[in-house]
């Protein structure tokens, strides 16, 4: 029935949903994400938080699949129910509509509070992938107030997001991170130290074309010592059309050892 995307058949596949069989629930599910009929939204919102994986992103995929139609529901459910927020952050900017800005934004102003913080960071991700120049101004602004205490993968996610954006606006804050010293920024211990949130600041101001990230990339080099992750260096301060960048390159070049 989904794949004949026959709005008939809704009500069957809704009742599929309580079947005992977890390989029925998940093809009724997808199902239903392929029929596109708003009346499975409530039914399927259980399911991402099912124990099983599968099942758990059969019915993501299918909330996306809904579209454009769906973002003044989930725009609903990110503001009125608590336990569906980190998806809806998530879902709404896989869909990339502008509708979502706004509401997004007003999770930047929970970091302080008992919001989770993976719902947080997933609004700051998908403000990135929506691209909308509304969400800069709000992302400077939380950048402006990181200290260590702030948690790390929040802060090299809005540092990719106003990458993603690309405002010019964004250079000031992103130079102050990348010159910053390691007790001033935040660590987790595994994946984000001080060093990589760093040198994301210092790819993002490259890509910008703003010759101050190259320092930071340059002391990024000398850490480095993976011939890939210095390659990508280099190619980002190609991008920058300045005199510091070409001789920071071509000293670079010069420097590194040749294969023999």
């Amino acid at each position: 029935m989904g794949l004949l995307a026959d709005p008939e058949g809704v009500p069957y596949l809704l009742k599929a949903l309580k079947d005992r069989t977890v390989t029925v629930r998940r093809y009724a599910i997808r199902s239903l994400g392929q029929i596109k009929d708003l009346r499975a939204v409530e039914p399927i919102l259980p399911f991402l938080h099912h124990s099983t994986s599968k099942v758990h992103r059969e019915a993501f995929d299918a909330l996306v699949g809904f579209g454009a139609e769906a973002v003044p529901t989930y725009i609903h459910y990110l503001q009125e129910k608590p336990d569906f927020r980190r998806c809806m952050a998530m879902i709404l900017g896989k869909l990339g509509d502008a509708r979502a800005v706004e509401p997004l934004i007003a999770l930047l102003y929970e970091v302080d509070s008992s919001s989770d913080v993976y719902t947080v960071t997933n609004a700051i991700g998908s403000l990135g992938k929506i691209g909308d120049a509304r969400a800069v101004e709000p992302l400077i602004a939380f950048l402006n107030k990181i200290d260590s205490s702030a948690n790390a993968y929040m802060v090299a996610q809005a540092i990719v997001s106003l990458g993603e954006i690309g405002d010019l606006r964004t250079c000031d804050v992103l130079s102050v991170i990348a010159n910053k010293p390691d007790e001033a920024l935040p660590s987790d211990d595994r994946w984000f130290k001080p060093l990589h949130i760093r040198y994301d600041a210092a790819l993002v101001l490259a890509e910008m074309g703003d010759v101050r990230a190259v320092d930071p990339l340059i002391a990024h080099y000398e850490f480095e010592n993976t011939q890939w992750m210095q390659q990508k260096i280099k190619i980002a301060l190609q991008k920058i059309d300045h005199s510091d960048a070409r001789a920071a390159l071509a000293w670079l070049e010069e420097s590194t050892p040749q294969p023999i």
